[in-house]
């Protein structure tokens, strides 16, 4: 009878039947291929089968958390992939183990792109890691004008946490072994007693100056002054663990503090969004249902309302997960405040060492609370927090999006501007390294001594209409949200020209969903409108369109044009092919010359202006 396990894929398609595949494992401590190959959009469960007398248990990845799955064998199916989801496991090899008392069987399957082959999206993936965490760093110790980080910048408070929660049991025990025996010396003092056993010439002279004073009773005992030996946990290694506690503490306080200011944020946010609403409202109740045109006002502030309601389930959605990570640090706050409380710890100072001793490191106990310590500190000066699992839960096009803004990113670098602030240029976001780039994200680029400033915003919803005309900012009817739009401003806020606005799109789609000279495709539509974006002048009381140009990047193809304007709207519309190169490799992206040659076309008025002024 054949004992190795039976591990199943059943992969659901559209309008079809499961196909189920049976997988391939070693078990020589080597990972081999499964014969699995999956697309990024399938449907997926596992089931694990065995002979009724095994037990075995798979630990596999999945969508719906970085977690590793458990499955124990004959207890039905799990899902690992939900399909086109909002959380879905990014293309690449994902390894897995089924464990069989002392025996362990291993391989790895293989999720295929849709829009990528296997070496461009391993580059793709590269390079964001690179990004996150080397430009994290280095902007982060541009803000603070030093070497390395200090102790406590915020940027690595999520990796803290994450940190200590996974780490607080192992502390909790430690401290409580440490609690029943900790390390203790032996010390002599002078106290009062009411018997003498050994007195000495400070005995004799306190005896002879204070006993008066404290013997005033004839009938108590006389009170003695005399050298006494007793034990005391006033010591270097207490002072460790003290320190180490309060450096805890410190770290969660601060984390606390971040998030209860992002959900101060959001609920701002939330109210904005509810004003927004009510004045909506209060214009469609205005409208006459006689008067011309009525039916399409109507049907175009109702979708306003939606847009706004959705976008309000969204935050109250965000602030709840926020909350959350709250309740989270308290929990562990609570925890050290306790341990902070212990008896054995009172009196022991809180302030950092200046060395540890051998003592400390010999007692396991401290010296895995030590080593705990150590790892944190030096995770936080050396190594700014990038969450590689957070990467692989996103979907292909939404790394593609990312990429293209790290290459407009390096372009804008190249070009002497410094990042200020936005995204891994915050200081005090707490959510900058897990792995994601929020919706309605702006960066500003500035060059010092400059008469202008860039401002990159991803993602970021606009306003379909203008109930308040006291502020400049870019709106539209319809709602559109480019994925990326760069704007040139004087620094006192307006526009720097007729064609200060850029659009940049990222679209996943084959060339013939994009540029067909037969039909239009959907998305011409779009581009169009983001072509013709809106504009409101708050000074001139007027509706600009500063659009310049649209720029859509897609992956490279092969036997198409690496660059091709539009044949309507001609320059106005650019559709470029990116490819991703190892970003260790001195290589550049294909098409990221093309890419900066329009990028510094568009910035070729302040560009031309400093070169004046030089």
């Amino acid at each position: 009878m054949d004992m190795q396990p039976n591990l199943q894929f059943i992969i659901h398609n559209p309008y079809s039947k499961p196909i189920i595949k049976n997988v391939e494992m070693s078990s020589s401590n080597e990972f081999i291929f499964s014969g699995v190959e999956l697309s990024e959009y399938s449907r997926v469960e596992v089931k694990l089968q065995t002979p009724l007398s095994l037990d075995a248990v798979l630990r596999i990845e999945s969508c719906e958390t970085e977690e590793l799955l458990e499955l124990k064998s004959n207890s039905g199916k799990i899902t690992i992939m939900h399909g086109n989801s909002q959380q879905m496991l990014v293309p690449g090899e994902y390894p897995f183990e089924v464990i069989v008392g002392k025996e362990k069987y291993q391989g790895y399957y293989v999720i295929k792109s849709n829009h990528f082959s296997d070496q461009p999206l391993i580059n793709l993936r590269k390079y964001l890691e690179k990004l996150l965490r080397g430009l994290s760093s280095e902007l982060i110790k541009h803000h603070l004008g030093v070497s390395q980080p200090s102790t406590g910048t915020n940027y690595t408070l999520m990796n803290l946490l994450q940190f200590i929660d996974k780490h607080k049991n192992q502390i909790q025990n430690s401290i409580q072994l440490i609690s029943r025996d900790p390390i203790t010396d032996l010390i002599s003092q002078h106290s009062l007693r009411n018997y003498s056993r050994k007195p000495d010439s400070k005995s004799f002279r306190w005896q002879a100056r204070k006993s008066a004073l404290n013997n005033t009773h004839s009938f108590e005992k006389p009170l003695h002054y005399e050298k006494h030996t007793l034990l005391t946990t006033y010591n270097i290694e207490n002072q460790w663990i003290s320190y180490i506690i309060s450096y805890f503490i410190r770290c969660l306080f601060q984390l606390e503090k971040s998030f209860r200011e992002n959900v101060q944020s959001i609920e701002n946010q939330i109210i904005e969004k509810r004003k927004s609403i009510e004045d909506t409202e209060i214009s469609l109740g205005k409208i006459k249902q006689n008067s011309i045109g009525y039916r399409e006002q109507g049907k175009r502030l109702n979708q306003i309302v939606y847009r706004l309601n959705k976008r309000i389930e969204e935050l109250e959605k965000e602030k709840e997960e926020h909350n959350k990570y709250v309740q989270l640090v308290k929990r562990i706050s609570n925890l050290f405040n306790e341990i902070k409380k212990m008896e054995w710890l009172n009196g022991v100072p809180t302030r950092k060492p200046k060395m540890s001793t051998n003592r400390l490191l010999k007692d396991y106990r401290y010296r895995n609370l030590y080593n705990l310590y150590r790892d944190l500190s030096q995770l936080e000066i050396s190594k700014p927090h990038f969450n590689q699992e957070a990467m692989r839960h996103r979907k292909t096009w939404q790394l593609f999006e990312y990429y293209n803004l790290g290459l407009l990113i390096d372009i804008l670098r190249d070009n002497n501007y410094e990042w200020i602030s936005g995204w891994l240029a915050d200081k005090e976001n707490p959510f900058e390294h897990i792995g994601t780039l929020p919706g309605g994200t702006v960066l500003i680029f500035k060059k010092p001594d400059s008469d202008h400033y860039i401002e990159v915003a991803y993602d970021q919803e606009l306003e379909s209409t203008l109930f308040d005309k006291s502020y400049s900012r870019y709106f539209n009817y319809e709602g559109r949200r480019p994925d990326i739009r760069m704007t040139i401003y004087r620094q006192d806020g307006s526009l720097y020209g007729k064609n200060s606005g850029l659009v940049i799109e990222s679209k996943c789609r084959h060339h013939r969903y994009l540029i067909n000279n037969d039909i239009d495709p959907d998305v011409k539509i779009q581009l169009g409108a983001f072509k013709n974006l809106n504009y409101y002048n708050s000074k001139e009381r007027g509706v600009e369109t500063p659009i310049k140009q649209v720029i859509v990047l897609y992956p490279k193809q092969k036997g198409i044009a690496a660059e091709e304007h539009d044949s309507v709207y001609g320059e106005g519309i650019i559709y470029l092919q990116i490819e991703p190169v190892d970003p260790e490799s001195e290589e550049t992206p294909f098409g990221y010359e093309s890419f900066k040659k329009w990028i510094e076309e568009f910035l070729s008025p302040v560009l031309e202006s400093e070169e004046i002024v030089k």
